[in-house]
């Protein structure tokens, strides 16, 4: 027999009931071998989401005492209802499985389902996870909770759209049961942040806000006197605020607590609008700004205290003068979008986040410490000396004279590293620091630094109400969530701030996404140029349409060439108003156009190319055959 018959004869047995159900059989019994092979794991997800970090792993690892236990509560039947959020429960799922398997006993994890007036739904809204509505009057819940012994936290509703920070979030919530002790904040601020007298009124002023938020969810035991010799060992954190002139024992104080292994979280400002020390009661230009030169230098940071970021790109509308027209504060900031740095989970939750006469970090050359970007400026800006801005009257005229580059600044970051001291030399003389002086760190650097301390200050983030001698706080931006996060990140272990965002998997139209950004920037460049030629036109309209007098008090009748004039700037606004709605309609076609190009892949391409495909493959097999 010949091997075409064969080759046939095999064909032919395959098509065969026996011989589909043998082939069934061994499909079968693969995918049961493959399931006991747990061992064998591979990930060809874009981004590894499947993949637990090495910052998680080492979380996990660090477990110690009895097992920490996961309990995932899914209202699997509330949900059938809800493609997007069953297919996100089961990424949740295959994710803490992942964490489960790495942990090796140390980690066990829980799947409730709980129903409706069950035990098991009275057990989550107990442990405090969020219900929500399923559209049918009943109440579905995606929440976790962690106990480790007498400890307990919670994630309490897993959001599909902050699926980039699961690791992040499930990462924290076990870093937080197993860790032994909670937050120690120790405090430096040139700035009135807690409760004290204002010199002014003789009437005591209430924290900042942002203050009597972290005091709720961090031990800050006091604040520490500027001019301290030593910082306390048994503190994790050190916050620095607004360290203006601070004297060089205290910079050596901090020098040695970060030597030591302490993090260091520092808000400087080359213009801080909120000092009001005795020193803003002198006629002129008086400096605010504040820096720590000797650290940043030594540690690869460089920063300008004497410039003061203009961007055009994030500036708030904000009126000139009471009631007057709204124009870019190009010194007050809205930044957003990808002005915020999703990669990093320290911010990559928050939506907005409002600063004021921010400055500019950048890595030093040569240092050998990473620079990590947090926020960013546009691509529209330019540094301004600091004195010629704080004399600048009306944010208008810095508008005016202002000239946009294309250069993009850093208006936070965060530094880590091995770094050594930046007092070689040891001690000042004037310091009175006992212990041994260290040169070198002995854990590697982790230190934040946010080029802005007028984003601490309530006017930036929250609008306070008295109701009934009770204070009723309504935030409209993240700048509290910001500081937050970024103390919580720092106050944990280094793993957790090795963990970055990670990718979704959801893959949206990157292509029509660019398509509807490009349009949206000439869309604003095109609304601000018809912002500013409409309030001139109208100031001229306003100028020519008032009726001249005479001599005798009499109102005249406006000339033909004015009443022309008039004309003209009418024609013109309804030119540029034009040119808009073309920007909208180009946007719009466009998209239609991309729309039509996949479904024309998608219905036609794709089916016709496995056409041909298997047209070639027939013509093979029968040129085979005949050749046999």
């Amino acid at each position: 027999m010949t091997a075409a018959s064969n080759s046939r004869e095999w064909l032919r047995t395959l098509s065969s009931g026996a011989g589909l159900a043998l082939l069934a059989v061994v499909l079968l019994g693969g995918v049961a071998l493959l399931s006991t092979m747990d061992q064998w794991r591979i990930d060809l997800t874009e981004g590894k989401l499947y993949t637990l970090s090495q910052g998680s792993r080492n979380i996990i690892g660090n477990i110690s005492g009895e097992p920490v236990t996961l309990t995932l509560y899914f209202s699997e039947k509330q949900a059938r209802d809800i493609p997007v959020l069953r297919n996100y429960a089961r990424r949740v799922e295959e994710m803490l499985r992942e964490y489960e398997r790495v942990a090796d006993g140390k980690l066990v994890l829980e799947i409730m389902h709980p129903e409706v007036y069950s035990e098991e739904e009275d057990a989550a809204a107990a442990a405090g996870l969020q219900g929500i509505p399923n559209g049918q009057g009943e109440t579905l819940y995606l929440g976790l909770v962690g106990r480790h012994g007498d400890k307990q936290e919670t994630i309490a509703f897993f959001n599909p759209q902050k699926e980039n920070v699961l690791e992040y979030d499930i990462s924290q919530l076990v870093y937080r049961l197993s860790r032994p002790a909670p937050v120690t904040i120790g405090v430096i601020s040139g700035l009135p942040v807690f409760r004290s007298m204002d010199y002014k009124t003789n009437r005591p002023r209430p924290a900042w806000l942002i203050t009597d938020q972290v005091m709720k969810l961090f031990d800050i035991r006091r604040q520490i006197d500027p001019a301290v010799d030593k910082i306390d060992d048994d503190l994790n954190l050190l916050l620095v605020i607004h360290p203006n002139m601070l004297p060089e024992k205290t910079l050596f104080a901090i020098d040695q607590f970060v030597m030591r292994g302490g993090k260091l979280l520092v808000f400087v400002d080359p213009y801080a609008e909120q000092d009001d020390s005795d020193a803003t009661l002198m006629a002129g230009f008086v400096d605010r700004s504040s820096s720590l030169d000797q650290l940043f230098a030594a540690w690869g940071v460089d920063y300008d205290p004497k410039k003061v970021v203009l961007d055009l790109g994030f500036a708030h509308n904000i009126p000139y003068e009471p009631g007057g027209r709204e124009v870019p504060h190009v010194g007050v900031l809205g930044l957003e979008g990808d002005a915020i740095n999703r990669e990093q989970n320290v911010i990559a939750e928050l939506e907005n986040i409002n600063i004021a006469s921010a400055g500019a970090l950048s890595q030093r050359p040569g240092s050998s410490t990473q620079f990590i970007p947090l926020l960013h400026s546009s691509d529209r800006t330019q540094l301004m000396d600091t004195e010629a801005y704080s004399m600048a009257g009306r944010h208008d005229e810095l508008l005016r004279k202002m000239q946009p580059g294309n250069q993009r600044y850093h208006y936070a970051a965060l530094v880590s590293g091995p770094v050594k001291s930046a007092f070689p030399n040891g001690k000042p003389a004037t310091s009175g620091y006992a212990d041994p002086v260290l040169t070198e760190a002995k854990q590697p650097l982790q230190m934040i630094v946010v080029a802005d301390t007028d984003v601490l200050s309530d006017r930036m983030w929250v609008e306070r109400q008295d109701f009934f001698g009770q204070v009723m706080a309504t935030p409209f931006a993240a700048n509290g969530d910001m500081l937050v996060n970024m103390i919580d990140a720092l106050g944990g272990s280094a793993d957790l701030i090795s963990l970055r965002s990670r990718g979704t998997y959801q893959r949206p139209f990157t292509r029509v996404d660019e398509l509807e950004k490009a349009a949206s920037t000439r869309l604003r460049e095109q609304e601000e140029a018809l912002t500013r030629a409409l309030s001139e036109t109208e100031r001229k309209i306003s100028e020519l349409s008032q009726p001249a007098k005479n001599a005798d008090d009499m109102t005249l009748e406006l000339s033909p060439e004015v009443k022309a004039e008039i004309a003209n700037f009418q024609q013109q606004k309804l030119q540029i108003r034009k040119n808009l709605r073309e920007v909208q309609r180009e946007l719009n076609r466009d998209v239609e156009q991309l729309g039509m190009v996949l479904k024309v892949i998608n219905i036609a391409a794709v089916p016709a190319l496995l056409t041909v495909l298997a047209l070639v493959l027939s013509f093979v097999r029968s040129r085979r055959a005949r050749r046999g």
